[in-house]
């Protein structure tokens, strides 16, 4: 539609759709949409509420991003506006769990709960860390590697990490630990 085309307002989907989205379509701006909305006594486009928005609480944020096809910080930060708590991972029977038998963050995807849950649950019930990759960020503790031998300082942290298997940051605390100065290469 031209500038110099006049709108048959009486003809448009007033109230069924954003004011700025059907300002797009007709090449008006959203105040000129508001208006004439307005003047008509039509009354603002509500946007339906997300099927997802349901399901807040009352499973998983990660299950709930996978089904729908969203990024889990989006669930998360939707469910935190909200002001709805996340989905209890307490009712997971830990007693029934091979906690300690993979890296936790593999028993969190298989579960779909956080990888916090899982570790809390793994420590709660006195089973030892196993996994390099389990390793506390920027401790630079691992039960399998030894730190001395690496080279640290000579290669990126994170290239040293994805090397061994391990977190930039355990890599990261093991260098500071032993006064070694990052790699500049």
């Amino acid at each position: 539609m031209s500038s110099s085309d006049p709108i048959d307002w009486s003809a448009q989907p007033l109230g069924q759709c954003s004011d700025a989205e059907l300002g797009r379509r007709l090449g008006v701006t959203r105040e000129a949409v508001r208006q004439a909305r307005q003047r008509r006594g039509v009354s603002v486009y509500v946007a339906p509420e997300p099927v997802w928005h349901r399901e807040l609480g009352q499973r998983s944020d990660t299950d709930i991003a996978r089904d729908h096809g969203l990024a889990v910080p989006r669930v998360y930060q939707t469910r935190y506006r909200l002001g709805i708590e996340r989905f209890p991972s307490t009712r997971i029977d830990w007693s029934r769990v091979a906690l300690g038998d993979k890296p936790d963050h593999e028993v969190a995807a298989d579960l779909g709960c956080l990888v916090a849950d899982v570790s809390r649950a793994r420590r709660r019930h006195g089973i030892p860390q196993r996994f390099a990759e389990n390793a506390h960020a920027g401790s630079g503790i691992s039960l399998n590697i030894d730190w001395d031998q690496q080279p640290l300082g000579e290669m990126s942290d994170r290239d040293i990490a994805r090397s061994l298997g391990c977190s930039a940051p355990s890599v990261l605390g093991a260098r500071r630990k032993r006064g070694i100065a990052v790699f500049r290469g």
